[in-house]
């Protein structure tokens, strides 16, 4: 069975689910539970976990959408476009190192290569690299336990957010409506993918920056290394601050820790009398200096760049890769498109038009097979629903009760609002009170033909407040009341919505629509 362990499989995975948002509830429950029930017959053996059951219904999706040779997924071209990417940046950074060395090493017999130069360009500003980056984890971990808000995020995030308006305000107010809502849509989404895969999409980045730096070492090494045997270059160390021989000494002997215990005393460091011999005065000149001393510093700058360039990378590279593996293991596949379709997986298909289904679905002395879930009658999730006050009075106890059972949740509670700015102020002291726990969650019933007010959008974010980030917050569009039913939903009306909620940049707020539901 397919696993979804990696990043191709979580952008088909995504893939699917944005383009499911244009059929029908009735069709994807019917297609969903189809391919849940084959998964079931193939590995009759044991129960489908969650990611048994995500992972065989990304297969299907793949063999009936791409066939071989013809077409590729998403997930596929990113995965060889990161292929490509890995050895364009491998090649750059080997062609980057053997040039940089050769440059470096251009020694025209006069003026020795500057040693501390030498530890600047390609040591010292590695060391800085790995300290920063050691700096930040740190910092972001001192932040997550004492519960401040991500500074650093908010900061580059509001900045962003300024200068894109800064820069585009005469281009946004040229456009229409529609395309500046698309347009904040895509920001939401981009903030929305963000807080549920977290720190994932980031290591794909920071690994090809690290294979860029170890080919640049690698580059770098060879580059000295035939140079060191091909000509006969002279190592010396000079600097304006007037450093003592003792000082440097202990400089050597500090970057030399990782090493010292591998070579014998004074093989592969200069001692202090050949740091002494290959010191440079500028008014004196080299012609005084024992070619001993100067050709004394190779082996020290050969481990230093192997020890602080070339494995340090390494480390940083095999890091990236596991943490990357982390990142995957530990997704958590409770948002609501994932919850969604799980349900329509797990939930049998339940129809008065058993014309219309396939016989092994609607013949009652056949039962569908049993799949595991989490969400039985029992353990159905909790829901507490929010309902507008013009329109509260049009739906029956019965009818919002079968509506909860076939949407797979148990009412915990129902609310009227909307009725007034005090009395939302008070309802949403009253949740306060609630203790968000475990799967409770939000189930608002809205008007689709009625455009997204900026009321209803700050009462969605002082719910968010109220509850927990990971809360599901459903909001089922239903259409007006007409007669003893509701009219259809506007494909357009279900458009505007979703553009708004998008918009937020919330992955725990969900957008669905409620059909066949009667007064």
């Amino acid at each position: 069975m397919k696993t979804l362990y990696s990043l191709g499989n979580i952008i088909d995975l995504e893939y699917f689910l944005h383009k499911d948002t244009n059929i029908s509830p009735e069709k994807l429950h019917l297609r969903d539970r189809e391919i849940a029930l084959s998964l079931v017959e193939q590995e009759s053996d044991h129960e489908l976990t969650t990611v048994e059951l995500l992972s065989g219904w990304l297969g299907v999706r793949l063999k009936s959408e791409f066939v071989h040779g013809q077409s590729e997924s998403p997930g596929t071209i990113f995965t060889k476009s990161r292929a490509l990417a890995s050895s364009l940046v491998s090649i750059k950074g080997l062609f980057a190192g053997l040039f940089a060395g050769w440059a470096f090493f251009a020694y025209a017999g006069t003026t020795p290569v500057n040693v501390l130069q030498f530890l600047l360009f390609f040591v010292f500003s590695q060391l800085l690299f790995a300290l920063l980056l050691f700096g930040s984890i740190a910092f972001r971990k001192l932040i997550s336990e004492t519960g401040l808000p991500q500074t650093g995020y908010l900061l580059l995030h509001s900045l962003g957010k300024a200068l894109f308006k800064r820069l585009h305000r005469k281009w946004l107010q040229s456009l229409g409506g529609d395309k500046r809502e698309s347009i904040g849509a895509a920001y939401g989404i981009i903030r929305s993918r963000s807080k549920i895969y977290g720190s994932l999409f980031y290591w794909p980045i920071f690994s090809l920056a690290q294979l860029f730096g170890i080919t640049f070492n690698i580059g770098l090494l060879t580059t000295s290394l035939i140079k060191i045997v091909t000509s006969d270059l002279a190592f010396g160390w000079q600097s304006t601050l007037q450093l003592s021989d003792i000082a440097m000494y202990k400089m050597v002997q500090f970057l030399a820790l990782p090493w010292s215990w591998l070579f014998p005393q004074g093989l592969a460091t200069p001692s202090i009398s050949e740091i002494a011999g290959s010191h440079i005065v500028l008014k004196d000149g080299i012609y005084h200096l024992a070619t001993g001393d100067l050709v004394a510093w190779w082996p020290f700058l050969l481990l230093c760049l192997v020890f602080y360039g070339l494995i340090l990378r390494l480390i940083f590279y095999v890091s990236s890769r596991l943490l990357e593996g982390v990142s995957l293991q530990n997704l958590k596949w409770n948002t609501p498109k994932y919850a969604a379709l799980l349900r329509r997986m797990r939930t049998p298909i339940v129809s008065t038009q058993a014309q219309d289904l396939p016989h092994e679905l609607t013949d009652d002395s056949n039962p569908e097979p049993a799949i595991a879930s989490s969400q039985t009658t029992s353990t159905a999730p909790p829901r507490i629903l929010l309902i507008p006050d013009d329109i509260c009075d049009s739906f029956p106890v019965k009818s919002l009760t079968q509506l909860m059972g076939q949407k797979g949740y148990t009412l915990t509670a129902q609310y009227r609002f909307m009725c007034g700015y005090e009395e939302d102020r008070q309802l949403l002291q009253t949740l306060s009170k609630n203790e968000f726990m475990d799967e409770t969650g939000f189930y608002i019933i809205m008007e689709a033909w009625m455009v997204p007010l900026v009321d209803f959008l700050v009462f969605l974010k002082d719910i968010r407040k109220l509850s927990t980030p990971e809360t599901i917050i459903e909001i089922a569009l239903t259409g007006s009341p007409e007669g003893a039913h509701f009219t259809k939903i506007a494909a357009t009306d279900f458009t505007i919505w979703s553009k708004k909620i998008q918009s937020i940049g919330d992955p725990y707020i969900h957008l669905s629509a409620i059909t066949g539901i009667t007064k």
